[in-house]
């Protein structure tokens, strides 16, 4: 969430049960994971978690996607269908990998950005311009 914050952009999470959450929106607690539904259930998900988005921010034009491939998967389609460029920086990187990108403070774009800067210390991924 720092990262998020941090872009100055708005941000949302997507919840399995709840659709689109708005930073300090409170939630009653859940385990339901976006895999445990059908698919069905994940089309309407996805299509819901798009409208708000574009109810909320209008006029966007770039949905960057913090989540893992079974949310990515059910969102990416709807995004687009309402007119967003869909980017995920993060994809196919695994967990661990993920925090130590946010951790050095969101340098570099996803896998590319991350293994071209992993030797790097996190000084450098701040002002590195080609990563």
């Amino acid at each position: 969430m720092r990262h998020a914050d941090r872009t100055g952009h708005p941000w949302f999470i997507v919840s399995a049960l709840w659709g689109l959450v708005e930073p300090g929106q409170m939630v009653e607690p859940y385990n339901v994971r976006v895999t445990e539904l059908d698919a069905r259930a994940q089309a309407l998900l996805g299509e819901q978690v798009a409208r708000r988005v574009r109810s909320v921010v209008p006029v966007a034009r770039v949905a960057e996607v913090h989540a893992g491939e079974a949310y990515l998967r059910v969102v990416r389609g709807p995004l687009q269908a309402q007119g967003f460029i869909v980017e995920a920086p993060l994809a196919g990187l695994e967990i661990g990998e993920r925090l130590r990108w946010y951790r050095a403070g969101g340098a570099g774009t996803g896998r590319q950005g991350w293994y071209r800067s992993t030797w790097q210390s996190p000084e450098n991924l701040a002002t590195r311009s080609d990563v």
